[in-house]
């Protein structure tokens, strides 16, 4: 969850439980705020959003010892709808890009990440020691100020057009910690940057640094990747988060539902067996 986004949740749980200490909430607490949440017009997803924030700083509070201890284990959220994703076609992935050559490193930002699924702030945290330019791979750590949870630590593959960008970079800023980095530190706000972009570059949907990861898995799926590699390539705890991105874009399947209609086809020729994969 982006910076901005903790911001906005944190300004609706302090205006109702401000009053109260991390450590003196209840499982009571949280089912009254959201009801009240919900009286007052707000969207189920955003009662998650605003529940889940407070879980994290419950979480945290307690990994730092802020807190020794509390009693909101599990919790109901309620029911949301499916979300559909945004994602960029090949063409509009062509078009900013295009927009962006005179940008170099936020153009290589964009193109890694597409190619790489990871979250905008894994993206941000990335340090060249993070990269094993022999084996080809990439490695998203655990940080004490990246926040990245135990379970989503893993080892993604580099393709080539991958190794390139990073080989193309390595030679921008040689000297730099962060792969993206600017003064020693990792630049995280990159938004502003791709609203412009996405004016130039005529886009009619919106373009924002989360887009990019969905672009990914859509990608990952049209090209027949199992939507379990893809659940541990990013770094999802349930494969039921993946699976939203199968609603999301039905391109995935079509080579299926074609694959159908040719064994139909052939059924009614008496032609059962033939290799249906050609």
């Amino acid at each position: 969850m982006t910076l901005g986004v903790n911001k906005w949740c944190a300004k609706g749980v302090l205006s109702k439980l401000g009053s109260k200490l991390l450590d003196e909430l209840t499982y009571a607490d949280l089912l009254n705020y959201q009801v009240q949440r919900k009286e007052e017009g707000v969207s189920n997803r955003t009662v998650n959003m605003e529940i889940g924030f407070i879980r994290r700083a419950l979480n945290w509070a307690k990994e730092v010892g802020l807190i020794s201890n509390y009693n909101i284990k599990k919790f109901p959220m309620l029911s949301e709808e499916k979300r559909v994703f945004y994602f960029l076609t090949r063409t509009e992935l062509s078009s900013l890009l295009q927009v962006l050559k005179h940008h170099p490193i936020l153009q290589c930002r964009v193109l890694l990440t597409v190619l790489t699924g990871l979250r905008p702030k894994e993206v941000a945290n990335l340090e060249w020691t993070d990269i094993d330019f022999e084996n080809k791979l990439l490695f998203v750590r655990k940080k004490p100020y990246s926040f990245v949870k135990d379970r989503e630590e893993r080892v993604i593959p580099l393709c080539e057009e991958a190794m390139k960008i990073l080989i193309a970079l390595k030679t921008i800023n040689p000297s730099s910690r962060f792969i993206f980095g600017k003064n020693g530190k990792p630049v995280y706000e990159i938004s502003p940057q791709l609203r412009r972009a996405r004016k130039k570059a005529k886009l009619e949907k919106p373009v924002y640094p989360y887009m990019l990861r969905h672009t990914f898995a859509v990608i990952s799926l049209r090209a027949g990747v199992d939507i379990y590699a893809l659940k541990e390539l990013m770094g999802h705890s349930c494969i039921t988060t993946t699976e939203r991105y199968l609603h999301t874009d039905p391109e995935h399947i079509r080579v299926f539902v074609e694959r159908l209609a040719k064994f139909l086809k052939l059924e009614k020729e008496k032609v059962l067996w033939q290799d249906l994969k050609s």
